[in-house]
């Protein structure tokens, strides 16, 4: 009868302690999404930081018609587009090229610099994506894509997903055909 006793114990344990691990899984996964939230709540922080709603309307505002979308030059410290530009089939394979070439997610903090400029480069018609670091965030396509130089540093992009949530990675790849495209001087 003791022994009995003692292995229903140890069982009443050992189930015990599935259940703790179970419930640790899920509780680290429910944990995971916050932290992405969070993440995604502190760039919308930062944007907020600096008091420029215009960046924040730049990044997300669309046209219903994309077909007739110039590129775009928005410069950061002065938080306005100063410059529009026909799109054309160089800065497209520019942009496009970038896009292959991302090495990693951007890392910094603080996603926005203070001083420098923001390209946006219509994609029409719309790029299908074959890129491991944008496929596994859940984009396929894109119609659009920013490069971001900033003052004295190396340039990085941006890509809004389906849910317009920011998305910074580093790529490989020489920016002077495209400054030269858009005669734009850092």
């Amino acid at each position: 009868m003791v022994i009995v006793k003692m292995k229903t114990r140890h069982m009443g344990v050992f189930f015990a302690l599935i259940l703790v691990c179970a419930m640790g899984c899920g509780f680290y996964k429910y944990k995971q999404s916050i932290e992405v939230e969070k993440y995604f709540e502190s760039i919308s922080f930062n944007v907020g930081e600096f008091g420029r709603n215009n960046l924040v309307s730049f990044l997300v505002s669309s046209d219903s018609d994309i077909t007739n979308k110039n590129i775009e030059i928005f410069d950061i410290a002065r938080g306005e587009v100063v410059r529009e530009v026909e799109a054309n089939p160089v800065a497209r394979k520019e942009a496009l090229g970038y896009l292959a070439k991302i090495t990693g997610m951007f890392g910094k903090v603080r996603a926005f610099p203070e001083k420098g400029y923001i390209v946006r480069v219509p994609l029409v018609p719309s790029a299908e994506i074959n890129n491991k670091w944008l496929t596994d965030y859940g984009v396929n396509s894109l119609d659009q894509v920013f490069i971001i130089f900033p003052k004295q540093t190396i340039p990085y992009l941006l890509v809004l997903d389906e849910k317009n949530r920011p998305l910074f990675f580093n790529f490989e790849g020489g920016i002077n055909t495209l400054l030269e495209n858009l005669n734009l001087k850092l």
